[in-house]
């Protein structure tokens, strides 16, 4: 097991990794160590079996995987040659443990491929994971359409709203993290808001891998301008897997018996 205090890269807060110290909560060992275990080899198999994905598949390949209790406002802690999940992280708390997770992954290591800690300089850390998170969850979005639902199960309505949302902002397509990085530094007021001409029925009937379920306006405080550091992201109420006719989750491995 890799030293969890050896050659930190960072942690993450809102799908990133960021540069704070190592947070000393306590880390209990797996309930069920075979059975998290086995969880993430499936994980791992069906993004290596999706030739589209099957690059950040090998390349999580480099990182031993594991699940572990921190404190709940980190989702994930990279160490040099590790990831760990953390147990108690509400945003696990979605309809889809399995897409959950796989999100989780496919982010944390696009993080790593774009070298998004060597690049951030004398950048500002916080506003800086803000716009990498801006940059991988608009790419993730665009991936969803060309990954196979079965091998890669996430579903970005589901990520980008509800409890603990992820970063997501259309209007940040196609810009790259120093762009947008610029941006959030211009303005605090992030504007967000789902297309007024839809209704709640046609945004629910929406494949939303294809056309994105977008978040609500978000207040960004940069620590260059206001010393402080306070992204807040309205959460957003989603309609029922029963109501659009989506399937189901596939229910949350730390439930079976």
């Amino acid at each position: 097991m890799p030293d969890s205090h050896s050659a930190l890269q960072g942690l993450s807060g809102h799908l990133g990794t960021g540069c704070a110290p190592f947070p000393f909560a306590e880390m209990k060992p797996p309930i069920d160590p075979q059975k998290e275990t086995e969880f993430l080899q499936r994980i791992q198999a069906g993004i290596l079996r999706d030739p589209n994905a099957l690059p950040l598949g090998l390349a999580l390949l480099n990182f031993d995987i594991r699940f572990l209790d921190l404190d709940e406002e980190i989702r994930v802690l990279r160490t040099e040659d590790c990831f760990y999940i953390n147990r108690q992280s509400p945003f696990l708390n979605k309809p889809d443990i399995e897409g959950t997770v796989t999100f989780l992954l496919l982010h944390e290591i696009c993080h790593v491929l774009f070298l998004h800690d060597k690049r951030r300089r004398g950048r500002d850390p916080e506003l800086w994971l803000a716009a990498t998170d801006y940059m991988i969850n608009g790419l993730l979005d665009e991936f969803r359409s060309i990954f196979d639902p079965k091998m890669v199960p996430y579903q970005p309505r589901w990520i980008f709203s509800g409890e603990e949302p992820a970063h997501y902002n259309p209007e940040f397509k196609n810009l790259m993290e120093e762009e947008i990085y610029k941006l959030l530094c211009e303005s605090a007021n992030i504007d967000v808001s789902p297309p007024r001409d839809l209704s709640v029925k046609e945004m629910a009937a929406l494949d939303m891998g294809r056309r994105r379920f977008i978040g609500r306006p978000q207040l960004v405080h940069s620590r260059i301008r206001y010393k402080k550091k306070d992204i807040k992201q309205t959460r957003l109420e989603i309609p029922s897997p029963e109501i659009d006719g989506m399937r189901e989750g596939k229910g949350d491995f730390r439930e079976e018996k």
